[in-house]
């Protein structure tokens, strides 16, 4: 699968480099360069964005409009993501009843069942439990590394305070 989405990158970052070639030339080497580099990047994030949704494996109650069994905007594109995922590949798929009441939960996953069927998968394919979603977790310690790492180079440096915890 990686392999896949590392052509699709690669053909992806191919198509946005063509389209940064047609930007009007009017524009600086360094502005075409910049609008690509920003294009690239939004392309990295959505495909990982779209790995980690894969691997998680969970609709949570921040899914749905609240006290809803209505997808929002969040839950509709996690769902199209997962289904796209499951058409080829046999899984499970936690869907979190939080506080919801029993009603509304089987509400909630009704839902999530209708929409993974009109995303191209037949109900046969779908497997929902209301269990821990999927993925190894992170150590406390690499969380607070992948925070450093994230925070943006023109904000101002704050220490990271940390109070308990492992790594």
């Amino acid at each position: 699968m990686k392999a896949i989405e590392s052509t699709k990158l690669k053909a992806f970052g191919l198509l946005l480099t063509g389209l940064a070639s047609c930007v009007s030339s009017s524009m600086t080497k360094e502005d075409q360069h910049g609008i690509q580099n920003m294009w690239v990047a939004d392309a990295i994030r959505r495909t990982e964005l779209n790995n980690a949704i894969i691997v998680q494996r969970a609709i949570f109650p921040y899914h749905f409009v609240a006290e809803t069994s209505e997808l929002n905007g969040l839950g509709d594109r996690d769902v199209q993501v997962l289904a796209g995922h499951f058409e080829k590949h046999r899984g499970r798929l936690s869907i979190r009843r939080g506080g919801a009441s029993e009603e509304l939960h089987q509400a909630r996953v009704q839902a999530v069942v209708d929409a993974l069927v009109e995303n191209g998968m037949g109900r046969e394919q779908i497997e929902v439990h209301d269990g821990a979603p999927g993925g190894t977790g992170m150590a406390s310690g690499q969380l607070l590394l992948a925070l450093e790492e994230s925070r943006t180079a023109d904000a101002a440096p704050q220490p990271l305070v940390v109070i308990g915890g492992s790594e």
